[in-house]
């Protein structure tokens, strides 16, 4: 799930049925982006 925020993704999280009946649960797991692909298409022949 893409959200603004953690509480966000819990807020929609709440409506589900099975959530509401507390027959699932989730675990929230914030991601960012991955710097090291810079990295990778840095140009090998350029000066620092």
């Amino acid at each position: 799930m893409e959200t603004d925020s953690p509480e966000a993704a819990r807020t929609a999280l709440r409506r589900l049925p099975l959530v509401r009946a507390g027959l699932i649960d989730f675990e929230i797991i914030p991601l960012r982006a991955y710097p090291g692909f810079a990295r990778l298409f840095e140009d090998a022949h350029s000066e620092p």
